[in-house]
């Protein structure tokens, strides 16, 4: 009798198990021998000015996005190299986000141990009573090493990099930005640039076309305001871009260019918003 509950019990937990893991993340195993970090790496306003989030969310639409966790063996403080056992994501990890996302981790324990590749969900339905700004996100962690003699409670990206973000701008239901989340740079007969960002007067960036024709630029701010719009022609190859924006207020703004039906957006930083 024991042995037959056992089985039940058993099968019930299994088959929960597998269900559970179809909508588990997946890391991306093309950062396996990329240094320890979060990938994408945060955003930075000096070393890393095109990291962070790629995708905008909005209000009443699917949001998801995924971070890959490369944990290492050990990490160095001002006493030395210490050998990490994990690092944890605690409760309600996620902070200063918008309601109604929510993150799920592979392990699904979210408890990452030392020397493996993980990752972290970010996913939901943003709700209507959110503010329309830029969340600066953050994950609480709890870091454990030297077999649990060491215990730091910390918060990332900063304890990776000081002035390090995750920033996830929020739009309204109707904004342009929802009709087309995410970026394409996978394409390779168009592709955008950047080349001063964050920007202080001059906005300077590069597109690749495969072909001559005509291309939409616009720049919008995180209300979804188009503050630019032009065509313009481009010819096969490689053309340079230039806007000013030394009018605009500090903060960030998105550069959207279509050409061909192929829609790239690209996260701008205004005077250095740090």
């Amino acid at each position: 009798m024991k042995k037959i509950i056992f089985t039940i019990l058993s099968l019930i937990f299994f088959g929960t198990y597998v269900i559970g893991q179809d909508s588990v993340c997946t890391p991306d195993s093309s950062f396996a021998n990329e240094s320890s970090n979060l990938y994408p790496k945060a955003f930075h306003p000096r070393t890393n000015p095109n990291g962070g989030i790629l995708d905008t969310a909005c209000i009443n639409h699917d949001y998801s996005f995924v971070f890959t966790a490369v944990v290492p063996d050990s990490f160095e403080t001002e006493f030395g190299n210490i050998k990490l056992d994990s690092i944890v994501i605690e409760k309600n990890g996620f902070i200063f986000g918008p309601k109604g996302l929510d993150y799920r981790c592979n392990p699904p324990t979210c408890n990452f141990v030392s020397g493996t590749l993980g990752c972290i969900e970010l996913y939901g339905k943003p709700t209507p009573d959110n503010e329309i700004k830029v969340y600066d996100l953050q994950i609480k962690v709890k870091i454990t090493a030297l077999d649990g003699i060491v215990i730091i409670n910390d918060t990332l990206p900063q304890y990776i990099t000081d002035s390090a973000h995750y920033f996830l701008p929020l739009m309204e239901e109707d904004s342009p930005y929802c009709q087309s989340l995410g970026v394409n740079d996978l394409n390779r007969d168009y592709t955008i640039k950047i080349l001063t960002n964050p920007v202080y007067d001059i906005l300077t960036f590069e597109s690749y076309v495969s072909d001559y024709g005509e291309m939409n630029v616009s720049l919008t701010d995180v209300q979804g305001r188009q503050l630019f719009n032009s065509k313009q022609t481009v010819r096969q190859g490689y053309n340079l871009m230039k806007m000013n924006v030394s009018s605009l207020v500090p903060g960030i703004y998105f550069l959207a260019s279509r050409f061909k039906g192929i829609r790239i957006i690209k996260k701008i930083i205004v005077n250095g918003y740090n």
